[in-house]
C-alpha cells in the first residue's frame, strides 16, 4: 500500500498595510509590502468654515421635540 504525499499548507499571515486598512491574508515568503508615499488629503479647516458662514452655509432648526413625560419614561430610573 503506498502513502499519498501530505500536501504542504501555505502559511498565512494576516497583515494590515496602508494598501489594505482592514488587514488581508498575505504570503510571508513574498517579501516585505511595497512601501508608497503618503497621499496628501485635504480637511476643510478655519478657511472652510470662515467661507461657509459668510457665503451661503444654510443652517435649518428642527423644532420637533419629545415631550418631557417621554424623556423622563426613557431616562429617569424608578424611585425605590
Amino acid at each position: 500500500m503506498k502513502h499519498r504525499p501530505v500536501p504542504q499548507r501555505q502559511r498565512r499571515v494576516w497583515r494590515i498595510s496602508p494598501d489594505a486598512p482592514l488587514g488581508k491574508f498575505v504570503d510571508p515568503d513574498e517579501g516585505p509590502p511595497k512601501v508608497t508615499e503618503p497621499q496628501e488629503r485635504y480637511e476643510p479647516g478655519w478657511r472652510q468654515s470662515s467661507f461657509d458662514l459668510a457665503y451661503g452655509l444654510e443652517v435649518r432648526e428642527e423644532t420637533d421635540t419629545v415631550p418631557g413625560d417621554f424623556m423622563d419614561e426613557l431616562f429617569n430610573r424608578p424611585a425605590k
